[in-house]
């Protein structure tokens, strides 16, 4: 799936759920510092695989986008 189309779809499961959320792509050199070390234990340490989804600093899924689980994860945050 291209990624602009898995993009749209995230912003539109955000929506649904009544969360404003700019969705965005990013190689992982261009994450902060903070950000770009956490995927990279995730991906060194713990053998995960992107894409991944980051929210708020902290991982939501690995291995795939897991749109179920970023929407709770938006939710207990309160994003938007």
């Amino acid at each position: 799936m291209p990624s602009e189309y898995r993009l749209q779809v995230m912003e539109s499961w955000l929506s649904g759920a009544g969360i404003a959320a700019q969705v965005d792509e990013r190689d992982i050199y261009a994450l902060a510092d903070d950000e770009r070390n956490m995927v990279m234990d995730a991906m060194i340490h713990d053998g995960r695989d992107v894409p991944m989804v980051l929210m708020e600093g902290r991982i939501v899924c690995t291995d795939g986008i897991d749109l179920e689980a970023t929407v709770k994860a938006a939710e207990a945050l309160k994003v938007g």
